[in-house]
């Protein structure tokens, strides 16, 4: 059921999307119809919108995971992974062009990647 919220607010998937922008306006009423239909809101007597019980474990759940990925020690291990990635390919492409300046600059970045993850952990 989360994965509805998601999709009604276009966090999954490119559809509707070009160069980064909607196609066309979001209508608000009709994606709430919509959540209300699959039983994750409803509208009170006050015609306000509120959580199911069911919506309201979705939210936790969609809470949950983003909390995981963005928690600092995943924020850490990100980082160490895109270090090694930029070091490693720059170390490819020194090799490649036989450039000692490249094979330096990775050398000293894949230690600096090690410096963290001994500290990060």
């Amino acid at each position: 059921m989360g994965d509805a919220i998601a999709q009604e607010l276009h966090f999954r998937g490119t559809s509707g999307r070009r160069a980064g922008k909607l196609d066309k306006k979001y209508d608000a009423k009709r994606g709430c119809d919509r959540l209300v239909g699959e039983g994750v809101i409803r509208v009170d007597d006050a015609g306000r919108y509120q959580l199911t019980d069911e919506g309201r474990e979705a939210a936790k759940t969609a809470a949950e995971r983003m909390d995981a990925f963005l928690s600092p020690r995943a924020a850490a291990r990100n980082t160490v992974m895109a270090d090694f990635l930029l070091a490693s390919m720059k170390l490819s492409v020194g090799i490649l062009s036989r450039s000692a300046g490249m094979l330096i600059a990775s050398w000293l970045e894949s230690r600096e990647a090690d410096d963290v993850s001994e500290v990060s952990c």
